[in-house]
């Protein structure tokens, strides 16, 4: 019995490992027991920190909207930027943070989307799920832009008598926008932060 229940711990644990989750095993206690049917079963017990906003009902619920509201704005506006024909779309340090933006982005709106899902006592991986993952994308989409932004003006900078002004422009200033929101989810998210409660 003590290597059946061995066997199923590695199972278990290479599951979790498999699937990006191992930092989570902790927070869970395993119970071996038998069922009514003699059947040897494995119990998870949730053993981690609980999690949860300070907002009342109502006021969260506008919160959640506001995130996802503005996630999916940003969302948005990526894709009419990429749509735009622009001078610096062959200019490596403008194209490839842009390309790369994509996952904080899809992430931003992925975790707006999972607030909506996850209980008012959130677990750690519920936490991360949605708070986290929101502040890290805001985070990442800030940086990202900021690189972009400063690579297409030294472009503009260099190259301004060779290709017209205005889609160059037109770029810099969806990105701008981008990046403003951004910062704004951001500090909303500090203000109203998801906090340990036990």
């Amino acid at each position: 019995m003590h290597f059946h229940w061995k066997c199923i711990d590695y199972i278990k644990r290479s599951v979790a490992y498999i699937l990006g989750v191992r930092k989570y095993v902790k927070d869970y206690e395993s119970k071996e027991y038998i069922d009514e049917k003699g059947k040897s079963r494995v119990e998870l017990t949730y053993v981690g920190n609980y999690y949860s906003y300070t907002l009342n009902k109502d006021k969260m619920k506008f919160f959640r909207i506001i995130n996802l509201v503005i996630a999916l704005s940003m969302g948005i506006l990526f894709f009419v930027c990429g749509m735009q024909t622009f001078a610096a779309q062959h200019f490596v340090p403008v194209i490839m943070p842009y390309a790369i933006s994509i996952i904080p982005v899809s992430y931003n709106i992925t975790g707006a989307i999972w607030q909506f899902f996850v209980k008012e006592r959130m677990t750690r991986k519920e936490k991360d799920s949605s708070y986290q993952r929101m502040v890290h994308s805001c985070i990442g989409i800030i940086v990202l832009y900021g690189i972009i932004v400063l690579s297409d003006t030294v472009y503009l900078l260099i190259y301004h008598d060779s290709y017209p002004l205005i889609h160059e422009m037109l770029f810099l200033l969806i990105l701008s926008i981008i990046e403003a929101i951004a910062v704004i989810k951001l500090i909303l998210l500090r203000k109203n932060p998801c906090k340990r409660i036990g």
